[in-house]
């Protein structure tokens, strides 16, 4: 109980919306995507830590969170969250491509390409597949 007053209180004099107000529950995960949405990384990264924090556990939390640190280039931050949810559900391809993105924005070139790969063999959507490729492409010509 004493978490979740604390949490409320952070998010209350943060200036982040609060995911409960009076009576009325908002949506918290909704609330994060529209911060990214908006192209607040910053606000996004502070408001998903802070439910992260409340509930590690929690994969959406951990994957937007992730999403945050890579928007506003903390690529150590995202691959730390990435890892997490995969450790939570090993299963999720998406989160593959966004480790491989937050490798290769860090430059580790070998590492994301192997997570590239092994996103690829999944279940994506197009445009996400075409990314993937694209980008997989140009490492792989630059590796040679």
């Amino acid at each position: 109980m004493q978490k979740k007053l604390l949490i409320f209180f952070l998010l209350l004099f943060s200036g982040l919306p609060s995911p409960c107000l009076g009576s009325e529950q908002l949506d918290p995960l909704l609330q994060g995507k529209q911060f990214l949405e908006t192209g607040e990384s910053d606000r996004a990264y502070e408001y998903f830590w802070i439910l992260v924090q409340n509930t590690p556990q929690d994969a959406s939390f951990n994957f937007y969170l992730g999403k945050a640190a890579l928007a506003k280039g903390d690529y150590e931050a995202a691959v730390m969250a990435f890892e997490r949810v995969l450790i939570i559900d090993p299963f999720v391809v998406a989160v593959k491509a966004e480790l491989a993105k937050s490798f290769y924005a860090m430059g580790a070139t070998e590492t994301a390409i192997h997570y590239f790969e092994e996103s690829l063999q999944g279940e994506l959507n197009t445009e996400l597949r075409l990314e993937i490729t694209e980008l997989l492409e140009k490492l792989k010509k630059t590796e040679q």
